[in-house]
């Protein structure tokens, strides 16, 4: 980032800030660092791979391929795009296609992440023994994305109490909250299940939730935020009347009643109160 400060059109440091920014899951922040990447290099596959990955981390697996095509066409390798586009490929329930890419990505920059999607990948297509042992390497590492993985590779194959025992020990104390998803994860389609696992992103009855998403918008904010029923916000305001009229600015000339009468002043509830005028009626 200080490179950029500097240097906002430096194509090597939009490139990094924007894989940063998927790193930390901020994928309209990337998308918009690798935007900036092509207009510096329009003949580079890396922006249009980076938007692709970005895309498919938002679950747009149809839109993520088109961008990943075009990458091809500038030169990307199936080693340099395979982890993101796997993952395209998994939400379109193309496991095959998908597969296949993880392993050319395997050896690349991003192969530890490409493995662990693999093993995900198996697991959707009931391979759970190759899905183990893909993670094996990983494991032996101790690394901890492979150990949370592994409570998905059980929960996806059947094994739904081994999942809960594997996420205790990756995650103590979130068995509890992982027991539903563990118990509805076997019965989804496969495209669902790829979503759920890898992007977090779980139907549910009334649609496609996430874990950490925000709460829906309401069917009505202007209830929630006015404390107005529909009813109510349907029909027409009345006017109030008012029986005294606001004090004066200076300046002003007030003209004097008859004895006994008020005069009305004229409010309107769609106007602010302090563009309000008196206005008079001639005795």
């Amino acid at each position: 980032m200080k490179v950029l400060g500097s240097s906002p059109g430096n194509f090597d440091a939009l490139i990094g800030a924007g894989r940063a920014a998927l790193a930390l899951g901020d994928t309209q922040a990337a998308a918009g660092f690798f935007g900036r990447a092509d207009e510096a290099w329009s003949t580079s596959p890396l922006p249009q791979a980076g938007i692709g990955a970005a895309l498919a981390q938002q679950g747009d697996g149809n839109g993520a391929l088109q961008y990943f095509s075009r990458a091809v066409q500038r030169g990307a390798t199936q080693s340099m795009i395979g982890c993101d586009r796997g993952l395209a490929y998994d939400l379109l329930g193309r496991h095959r296609d998908a597969q296949a890419d993880y392993r050319a990505a395997l050896f690349g920059h991003d192969g530890d992440e490409a493995r662990r999607r693999l093993a995900l990948s198996l697991a959707i297509t009931g391979n759970k023994t190759d899905a183990l042992s893909t993670l094996s390497p990983l494991m032996a590492r101790g690394d901890a994305g492979a150990a949370r993985t592994r409570a998905f590779v059980l929960a996806l194959t059947g094994d739904s109490a081994g999942a809960k025992n594997a996420i205790e020990s990756a995650m103590p104390g979130s068995a509890s909250h992982m027991a539903y998803f563990f118990q509805k994860l076997p019965a989804l389609r496969s495209d669902q299940k790829a979503a759920a696992v890898n992007l977090g992103i779980f139907p549910s009855a009334s649609g496609l939730q996430t874990a950490s998403a925000p709460p829906p918008i309401p069917a009505n904010p202007v209830k929630i935020i006015y404390g107005r029923s529909p009813k109510q916000s349907a029909e027409k305001p009345t006017r109030r009347r008012r029986t005294a009229s606001p004090p004066f600015r200076s300046g002003c000339r007030r003209r004097q009643s008859q004895p006994g009468k008020l005069r009305r002043l004229r409010v309107s509830p769609h106007r602010p109160y302090k563009s309000l005028r008196p206005r008079f009626r001639r005795p």
